[in-house]
């Protein structure tokens, strides 16, 4: 019971510092991003769909993902209620970060959805990463 109170109110802090303070979604991404070059070093390189699949199950997350013109569609198990607040959900910015790190491509996170990160679709929570090669990779 006690993770579930804690969890509300991280999520309800985020949401007061995205909204009205001066926590930005790239904030959040740096910090996603700086977290996994702090904790995952020394791991072997994966394919960015499956970096995004760790990087999920790090998290005891399930999902799929597919691929259409560079951009990953993951889906995940879930109702999206894992973020409860689109605006500051840091779990597409940590898959982004996790498919850097690990496939050593570029990835950014896209809107499914005009500006939304998250979007429901058949029972699943999506979100979409784009992956851009990079420039010294053949």
């Amino acid at each position: 019971m006690y993770k579930e109170k804690l969890f509300h109110l991280y999520n309800s802090l985020l949401k007061i510092l995205y909204d009205r303070l001066t926590i930005t979604r790239g904030q959040l991404a740096l910090a996603a991003e700086i977290y996994v070059n702090e904790k995952y070093s020394g791991l072997p390189r994966k394919s960015p769909g499956e970096a995004g699949l760790y990087a999920l199950s790090e998290l005891g997350l399930e999902g799929d993902f597919s691929v259409k013109e560079n951009v990953y569609s993951f889906e995940v198990k879930s109702d999206c209620s894992f973020c409860p607040y689109d605006e500051t959900c840091v779990v597409p910015f940590y898959v982004a970060s996790m498919i850097r790190k690990l496939s050593e491509n570029e990835a950014s996170v896209i809107g499914c959805d005009g500006e939304k990160i998250l979007c429901k679709k058949d029972g699943l929570c999506v979100f979409k990463v784009k992956v851009y090669p990079l420039k010294n990779q053949k």
